[in-house]
């Protein structure tokens, strides 16, 4: 690592705090909440002085609702008083009534009074003096009053009532007077707590608002600097793996942000794996990869240029494709990239030059992508395989006309012997004739059969359709019947009587020289004496031809491979029979190029049934059924 790297890393290890061990999600509750606590409280210190300047709401109107009372206890006396005189001098019911009216409600007011002063022990104690001349008071005027009701005239008696509740109410006025100054007093005290409230009020107030913004900041400081810092340390971790540099040190903590770091490093360790692979195959592979532009102008290649072309990867940047190209293969070249320009991705083979003039054959497979604007090559020199094709080429040529022709000559002259035809031989000569006949026999099969091959895995071998009734195929046991006879076998062919008039579209011979092969390997496998059974079902669109035989049957491990070339696989009882093969292989490319299919069932002990199915009619479309 290095020291830039060391001290980066120091740097985020030191500046690692508690914070860091909360979620994104708790760190951005915490940034709600703590304000919100903050408002809560500020909020609950507003609510709580507001109810303190409603108090003294209270106070002021409670105040005010005692002096009032008082007033109106006095002032109803006064009026007693008068009407009380004005009934005794007038006798008038209506100034009687109205005195007492004042009565009643001097007794209304004093209860009224006694609770509204209830809290207040200093004017419990007034009040109650203040009701003990209110009292007296009423009493008096009570008695002026029954007085009236008498109709006693005013004289002497009723002028000294009326003046001791006169004197009476003026003592009233004076106590209520005490009352009155008590209220007025903690009235007078009201301003100066209200001053006091609405100061405090606008100090709390003040002192929220900027706490609130100092806190607001203070967290968006600290959760931006946390934030940033970690993200900045993600950042240079990106940077380096571009430079592809060594990381830093994974980010500690609990948070999503960590969480992210440690699958950014997994991830840069899995393509810094790849990465590794990737050029560990470009170092050692054999074929040329390499990119170039639309102009066909090397972008990069891998060090298999200099085996391949003999030129070193340095020196191949910005060379033109076209000026190692062949002249006769140029234009074939250019055309191939336009068209690859389209379809994306594709092969072409053309020739080059090498660094010291020798031509090579080359195998290119191109993907274009658009949005690089770049061709990606993989080139596969060919030299060796064109030269192997040939000769193969000519070597089945050669056995096509250089052998089996000389060897049908050589079968024809020795049948044409056998028969006496230039003069008697010893049963013993006819006995080595017909053994170098059945040799030359096999050999041309053999030959026949590997041109077969050749011709089906080159695309060669052409079917000759016609239309052939499904009985005609099955009756081709008829040209084995002989072989099935030395071995005591019996042969069983079976078709559906409805069947005997389908017909299919297949190349006669090609079905016959697959059905001559089962039948043969059948008769081959089955034991003395034992039966073969030859069956053709109608199964949807298809025709299904199956041939078992009564033998030991085909080890389970072993069925996989008995369609391929060359493989002849032993029965169950581990005896191979004589044979090439082949047969297998070529009846499998014949019912494949017909559009069927091929497969074998067996059991180990009880035979083998190999079947073949065919469309019964070429051109439908159908599908097939489980063998």
């Amino acid at each position: 690592m290095s020291a830039d790297s060391r001290n980066d890393a120091l740097t985020v290890d030191t500046q690692i705090g508690p914070m860091d061990q909360l979620s994104v999600f708790q760190k951005g509750l915490l940034l709600v909440c703590l304000p919100m606590v903050f408002q809560i409280v500020f909020v609950g210190s507003m609510s709580w002085m507001t109810a303190k300047a409603e108090e003294s709401l209270k106070f002021e109107r409670h105040s005010k609702l005692i002096l009032m009372t008082t007033e109106r206890i006095v002032g109803a006396s006064f009026d007693g008083a008068r009407l009380g005189w004005l009934s005794m001098a007038t006798q008038s019911p209506e100034s009687l009534k109205a005195a007492k009216d004042r009565l009643n409600e001097i007794r209304i007011q004093s209860a009224k009074l006694k609770e509204l002063v209830a809290s207040d022990p200093e004017q419990v104690r007034n009040y109650q003096d203040f009701v003990l001349t209110v009292d007296h008071a009423v009493d008096e005027g009570e008695t002026l009053v029954a007085e009236g009701e008498q109709g006693i005239v005013m004289n002497r008696k009723g002028s000294d009532v009326l003046r001791d509740w006169r004197r009476t109410i003026n003592k009233l006025s004076v106590k209520a007077r005490k009352i009155a100054d008590y209220e007025e007093k903690k009235r007078a005290e009201l301003p100066l707590r209200e001053d006091q409230q609405r100061a405090q009020l606008k100090l709390v107030l003040y002192a929220g608002m900027a706490a609130s913004v100092v806190m607001t900041f203070l967290l968006l400081g600290y959760f931006t600097k946390t934030f940033s810092r970690r993200i900045t340390f993600l950042k240079k971790n990106t940077e380096r793996f571009a430079r592809e540099e060594i990381l830093l040190p994974q980010l500690v903590g609990a948070d999503e942000l960590s969480a992210l770091d440690k699958s950014f490093h997994y991830m840069a360790a899995t393509l810094s794996s790849s990465r590794r692979k990737e050029r560990a195959i470009l170092a050692n592979s054999s074929d040329v990869i390499c990119s170039l532009d639309t102009d066909l102008n090397f972008i990069e290649a891998n060090q298999a240029s200099l085996s391949q072309w003999g030129i070193e990867r340095e020196a191949i940047t910005g060379k033109n494709l076209l000026s190692m190209v062949v002249d006769s293969d140029c234009a074939r070249v250019q055309a191939a990239f336009l068209s690859r320009r389209k379809e994306g991705h594709s092969a072409v083979e053309f020739r080059m030059q090498k660094a010291d003039g020798t031509e090579v054959h080359t195998s290119w497979s191109l993907t274009w992508v658009a949005e690089e604007g770049t061709f990606y090559c993989v080139s596969r020199d060919v030299t060796e395989e064109q030269r192997l094709i040939r000769a193969k080429q000519e070597f089945m040529s050669m056995v096509s006309h250089d052998i089996r022709s000389p060897m049908t000559a050589l079968k024809l002259l020795i049948e044409s012997v056998s028969t006496g035809a230039h003069g008697e031989l010893s049963s013993r000569g006819v006995h080595m004739l017909e053994t170098a006949n059945h040799s030359l026999s096999r050999i041309i099969r053999l030959v026949t059969q590997i041109l077969d091959i050749d011709k089906a895995g080159a695309g060669e071998m052409i079917l000759q359709l016609s239309e052939v009734k499904l009985i005609e195929l099955i009756s081709v046991v008829t040209e084995l019947q002989s072989l099935a006879d030395n071995k005591k076998l019996s042969v069983k062919p079976s078709v559906d009587p409805n069947d005997d008039e389908l017909s299919l579209l297949v190349d006669k011979d090609r079905i016959s020289q697959v059905l001559i092969n089962l039948l043969s390997n059948a008769i081959k496998y089955s034991p003395r004496g034992g039966v073969i059974e030859i069956i053709a079902v109608v199964e949807g669109s298809w025709i299904k031809i199956s041939v078992s035989d009564c033998g030991s049957g085909i080890p389970a491990d072993r069925i996989e491979t008995v369609f391929e070339r060359f493989k002849q696989v032993a029965d169950a009882s581990g005896i191979h029979k004589q044979g090439t093969g082949l047969g297998l292989a070529i009846s499998k490319t014949i019912i494949e190029l017909h559009g069927g299919s091929i497969g074998v069932n067996s059991v180990e002990g009880k035979g083998s049934t190999f079947w073949i199915l065919l469309p019964l009619n070429q051109s439908s479309a159908a599908v097939h059924p489980d063998g």
